[in-house]
């Protein structure tokens, strides 16, 4: 039994490589499983509240910050519209009015940031915090196939690779060995090539 670890890309090629030799491919989802672990169930209902109390908070500063700068364009079109029949105090009261909307519409951005980056944050730890179960699942669906003789290669469709393939599927000893014999060969051509003719030293009248 072996755990391969496959780059996304590399799985349409390895399907068609698996399947051309009618081996049998048994798909799963590692963290759908490892909801039956209460401990792991717990943490995915700790993720899901945190990311939906993050994006309750999100979406009230983004309709908090909309409020604002509809107010800052009003207040910009009546400045410019009543601008010059106001004396310069009216005036600048005006500009420091929308100046001081738009400070706080720059707060309100820092406040989404640093509330997006929390929830990030939080939720790579629960993720880490997940990882056990993932790898418990992993390993049960490799004692699983392991059992089965007609299962040839296990797909987790949760980590996005192949977490069981038969040792008779791996081609790495054939393919070790054509490659050496290939280099050995290009070793010894090269090894076998005649020398180039000198050029012939050119005289000196």
């Amino acid at each position: 039994m072996k755990n391969t670890q496959i780059m996304p890309a590399l799985m349409g090629a390895l399907l068609l490589s698996v399947t051309a030799v009618n081996a049998e491919i048994k798909f799963m989802n590692s963290l759908q499983c490892a909801e039956k672990i209460p401990a792991a169930k717990e943490l995915m209902v700790e993720g899901e509240k945190i990311q939906k109390t993050g994006m309750a908070q999100l979406k009230e500063i983004e309709q908090n910050a909309q409020k604002v700068l509809g107010e800052i364009q009003k207040e910009r079109n009546d400045l410019m519209a009543k601008g010059a029949t106001m004396n310069a105090d009216a005036k600048y009261k005006e500009e420091k009015k929308i100046k001081d909307k738009e400070r706080k519409v720059e707060e309100m951005q820092g406040e989404y940031q640093r509330v997006m980056h929390n929830i990030e944050t939080e939720m790579q730890m629960v993720q880490m915090r997940l990882q056990p179960y993932i790898v418990e699942t992993i390993q049960n669906a490799q004692e699983v196939a392991s059992k089965n003789p007609s299962i040839d290669a296990v797909w987790d469709n949760a980590t996005k690779q192949f977490v069981y393939n038969k040792e008779t599927l791996d081609l790495s000893t054939e393919v070790m060995k054509l490659t050496e014999k290939k280099n050995e060969q290009k070793t010894t051509l090269a090894k076998n090539k005649p020398a180039a003719p000198k050029p012939a030293a050119t005289k000196v009248a």
